[in-house]
């Protein structure tokens, strides 16, 4: 009897957790009318985004911005991480839209536009 009431507490423990910390599968959710963004949408462009951040993607995997210097990659049609951040991001009228959950943030997820420049 104890083994099921530990068995069951480890899933309850674990749902929460998973519930509370974004990772790329929870940040996957059907949030637009957009295609998913793919590797070709973003190697070696420039994106300015509506929070006045100014991206550049390389087409090395080097990234780019106002807010400092990481790697970028998209490991699945609809993702894009960027240093340990993970959106999920689409293109929609020649714009690139990104998705981000985030349970902690104040007003709920976040979305962010961003066109070439």
């Amino acid at each position: 009897m104890k083994t099921k009431d530990a068995v069951q507490r480890a899933v309850a423990i674990g749902l929460l957790c998973m519930t509370l910390s974004p990772t790329q599968a929870t940040a996957f959710t059907d949030f637009g009318k957009g295609r998913p963004v793919a590797e070709r949408d973003l190697a070696g462009k420039t994106f300015c985004f509506d929070i006045g951040d100014r991206n550049y993607y390389a087409a090395n995997g080097r990234f780019s911005s106002n807010r400092g210097h990481w790697r970028w990659s998209v490991p699945e049609p609809g993702i894009l991480r960027v240093g340990r951040s993970v959106f999920q991001a689409e293109v929609l009228d020649g714009q690139l839209h990104l998705h981000k959950y985030c349970s902690a943030c104040y007003g709920g997820d976040l979305d962010y536009w961003g066109k070439p420049c």
